[in-house]
């Protein structure tokens, strides 16, 4: 009876929907903290909260009591203050528009949870994650691992059209009870087409001695700009709009390296926010490296460091999956593909006066928004990158 009311209130939930302005900067500011249990100081680190964010929704749709509050709770939805049914009608609307139900190019993006095949699954359970997620459930023979894998793969070729990378590398091992799975790819369909692609140094961490050389974007055009300071670090900023709502807002430390660390560690919404409402219109001359990414992360010891601890032993309580006791997740895995390129169609105005300059070769933070709700998409630092 419980979850049938729970379905109900789903569906009504639905069909009246608003985006609630609380439920955003509790996703961004979870998402920066993700990003701050990632960073190694010289590496790069890519992520996507669009899929991670939701693949922790399939979790937090099968689990009751401390486990569920455990994860409302490292989500910022307790903060939000937004009601169950409204997290999962908000991320409907919101995943059935970026990703147009699979027609969008550009956004590619499948979950997938694995359940050992011994755990019978909730049929309720497998049309929630459908309706509200279009994610799908998997059954997992710990006798047939290699079939499985495959199968899996295959599953995230043909729901992302061949764009996004297979998620499994090897088999996935008997001890394996529920896996979370995801794939994602992002591609930069610019409102606009740069003027130039040409060849120049990126000073991998900052260092000037034996740069890469890599073809960069360049632009001469009118942008959101701000050249301020942001947790007293002097950072450039410039916003470059992409097709379907989306933008990407790129921060370029003046400092290098010891700065861009002291700004991820300190970003929050609020301090983005406060660097968007100080950009103006501007004439720029911006230069961005093109760069194609396929990192691979297992987030499931990450997530313990936010809150999230239950749900990986036997302590879990996700009787919404399956009644069967011992259900616990062993494997929680975000792949994807983060494509910077110079995708665009209509020719951008002639500027002849430029007023300042954005030059990206040396390390940068960047943010795929969504215009309509302010919500990051996809993130991360670039620290270096290998000569093309």
């Amino acid at each position: 009876m419980k979850s049938m009311s729970f379905s109900i209130l789903l569906a009504l939930a639905t069909v009246a929907y608003s985006y609630p302005s609380s439920l955003v900067p509790a996703l961004n500011d979870y998402s920066l903290k993700v990003h701050r249990t990632l960073i190694v100081e010289e590496t790069n680190v890519i992520t996507s909260p669009l899929s991670y964010s939701s693949q922790l929704n399939l979790l937090y749709l099968g689990a009751r009591n401390q486990t569920a509050q455990q994860l409302r709770h490292s989500l910022g939805y307790d903060s939000s203050k937004v009601p169950e049914f409204q997290v999962h009608s908000f991320w409907k609307q919101l995943l059935t528009r970026i990703l147009h139900l699979h027609n969008n190019r550009y956004i590619k993006m499948v979950n997938v949870a694995i359940v050992r095949s011994d755990f019978p699954v909730k049929e309720s359970y497998k049309r929630n994650v459908k309706q509200h997620y279009n994610a799908s459930v998997i059954k997992y023979n710990v006798f047939e691992s290699q079939e499985n894998m495959r199968s899996v793969n295959n599953f995230v070729h043909r729901d992302t059209n061949g764009r996004a990378p297979p998620v499994l590398l090897a088999p996935l091992d008997a001890y394996t009870r529920l896996a979370l799975l995801n794939s994602a790819y992002f591609a930069t369909q610019w409102k606009f087409k740069f003027q130039k692609v040409q060849r120049g140094s990126f000073y991998n961490r900052g260092l000037k001695p034996h740069p890469s050389y890599l073809p960069f974007l360049k632009i001469n055009g009118s942008f959101p700009y701000a050249n301020l300071k942001v947790h007293d670090v002097s950072v450039k900023a410039v916003e470059l709009s992409c097709e379907e709502n989306i933008s990407v807002l790129f921060l370029l430390p003046n400092s290098s390296m010891e700065g861009l660390i002291k700004l991820e560690q300190r970003l929050t919404d609020k301090s983005l926010n406060k660097i968007l409402d100080s950009m103006r219109n501007s004439t720029v001359g911006v230069e961005i490296p093109k760069f194609k990414l396929q990192p691979g992360i297992d987030l499931m010891w990450k997530l313990q460091f936010l809150g999230v601890q239950d749900s990986f032993n036997m302590a879990a309580n996700l009787k919404n999956i399956s009644e069967k006791n011992g259900l616990f997740v062993t494997k929680v895995l975000h792949k994807m593909i983060l494509d910077v390129d110079d995708y665009g169609q209509r020719p951008t105005q002639v500027v002849y006066r430029i007023e300042n300059k954005f030059v990206a070769n040396k390390p940068f933070l960047f943010y795929v928004r969504d215009s309509v709700t302010g919500m990051i998409l996809f993130m991360g630092r670039i620290v270096s990158l290998a000569s093309k």
